[in-house]
């Protein structure tokens, strides 16, 4: 909790919090040693290294120095780190040597330390810690696009600059190298009247690339919402749509239902988890034993709900760069641009087996189509026999009609769901404009999908759910409705049938 206290105030207010014990800058006077060594090794309870430059005490370069210490540092040997230890010799925290700074591992207040803050504090000076710069490139893994974004102080504390006008001006925060392999999360609120007042505009994972001249360089990828590209974003501001991506899973060996998949097996994520056939669900908290960072695990078998089978499919991922921190997610959509994915899919009898490999496989992005037949009480039928639902390549719902298209719109808070009837508001429905008619929306109520089915909000996974329900069922079932734009009355006026093209 101390450390992250601290990473709110990288990006956002101007606080430092002081623990008990472990290093604490104020006491930065005090400590026998501070010095830069490259690890040789270590033992039970010493860790030996050579100085290759001293901050602070009586050590000089080239030096070999043993420090007791009650942990492990996992350092590789010949890797540079920054030692901090006390008058006895005991190491009291260490931190792994980047590009102009040390990640700081242990209790301490700061969890980073700049070379311009350790050549302050070595000179009896305070250091700057709050009044760096951050460049940040964001990543869209699926175009190959970028944005720069500079966060820098300012009266009202830290707020963004960038050229693309939708994130100029933000309020930053997030945390800088203190999650697993020292990640950092980064994402922004807005600052004035704005559509989205009060919601997170993503969520971006990356790694800190070097400091210099009191400027941190990070390079950041998207990670929930994961968009692939510039349009997505757009699509999300325009029309509240977060980005899904469907995903086939296509095996080697024929027997899909002896590792629990149906006869097509399909994967959903929009970056947070990763949905096996809209019914598995991905789970890592209690499988860490058969994971990587490329790997997936899913419960085989689930019903559903907090009810799962003790057998398990994994899923392990080729040649995934996830180097820089980069989502799993966005990583695979970054190979996925050039072809398909290759991988292996592994059967687990219980969490007390080890995973026994079933079938190689391949991993392409899908994007289904389907045909709406509609049966109608009044003239609207024409129109609405003819048009497709088809879905964008992330996610978002289209209906096309008459060479025109119509992206699926989420209505903003303001909209009062009491006018949504209790029949309709438990099961999956979405709402488009209506063709022909600007003081409409149309709403497609999918009577046979309950919402509750899935976990993530199912309103956001209509993909999800419509693809759980045609494995299952061949068609889907629904209702048509007209929704006022004004008052928000409903009228239904008939029903439709929707087949895979």
């Amino acid at each position: 909790m101390l450390i992250l206290i601290f990473i709110l105030s990288f990006f956002g207010t101007t606080m430092i919090t002081i623990p008990t014990g472990a290093f604490d800058y104020l006491e930065y006077d005090h400590y026998a040693h501070v010095v830069e060594g490259m690890f040789i090794t270590e033992s039970a309870d010493s860790v030996y290294l050579r100085v290759t430059e001293a901050w602070t005490g009586s050590s000089e370069t080239g030096d070999e120095l043993a420090f007791s210490t009650r942990f492990s540092t996992f350092l590789e040997q010949g890797q540079k780190a920054l030692f901090i230890a006390d008058s006895t010799g005991a190491l009291l925290c260490f931190g792994p040597a980047r590009d102009g700074f040390y990640i700081l591992v242990g209790n301490t207040s700061p969890n980073i330390l700049t070379v311009d803050d350790l050549e302050l504090l070595s000179n009896g000076l305070g250091p700057e810690f709050n009044n760096h710069e951050s460049y940040i490139t964001v990543h869209f893994p699926f175009s190959s696009e970028n944005i720069d974004i500079r966060v820098i102080p300012s009266e009202y504390g830290r707020r963004t600059r960038s050229s693309y006008s939708e994130w100029d001006n933000m309020d930053p925060f997030g945390a800088i190298c203190s999650g697993n392999n020292y990640m950092t999360e980064f994402s922004m609120l807005p600052t004035g009247e704005d559509l989205y007042l009060g919601v997170q505009l993503g969520t971006f994972t990356g790694d800190v690339q070097k400091y210099t001249e009191g400027v941190y360089y990070i390079d950041v990828w998207p990670k929930y919402p994961c968009f692939g590209s510039i349009q997505s974003i757009e699509d999300f501001y325009e029309y509240g749509t977060v980005p899904f991506y469907v995903f086939k899973i296509e095996m080697e060996n024929p027997d899909y239902w002896a590792i629990g998949l149906p006869d097509e097996a399909y994967m959903v994520s929009a970056g947070r988890d990763f949905h096996l056939k809209g019914r598995q669900r991905y789970v890592s908290e209690d499988t860490r034993r058969h994971l990587d960072d490329s790997s997936l695990f899913f419960r085989a078998f689930a019903s559903g709900g907090s009810s799962y089978s003790s057998r398990s499919t994994l899923l392990r991922i080729n040649d995934m760069d996830r180097e820089s921190n980069r989502p799993l997610l966005a990583a695979m959509l970054e190979v996925l641009k050039d072809g398909p994915i290759s991988g292996t899919l592994y059967f687990v009898e219980s969490d007390d087996t080890e995973p026994e490999p079933y079938s190689d496989c391949t991993i392409n992005l899908y994007t289904p189509n389907f045909e709406i037949t509609a049966i109608c009480d009044t003239t609207l039928d024409a129109f609405i026999d003819d048009v497709t639902l088809s879905f964008s390549d992330t996610g978002t719902a289209i209906l096309e009609y008459d060479g025109r298209t119509f992206p699926r719109i989420h209505l903003n808070q303001r909209f009062p769901w009491s006018n949504i009837y209790p029949s309709i508001r438990h099961y999956t429905y979405a709402v488009f404009d209506y063709p022909g008619d600007g003081d409409c929306y149309l709403l497609l109520h999918f009577s046979s999908v309950r919402q509750d089915t899935y976990i993530d909000g199912a309103n956001d996974m209509l993909i999800l759910a419509l693809i759980d329900h045609w494995l299952k069922h061949d068609s889907i079932e629904g209702k048509i409705y007209k929704l006022d734009r004004t008052s928000f009355e409903m009228e239904q006026f008939g029903t439709f049938s929707m087949s895979r093209i």
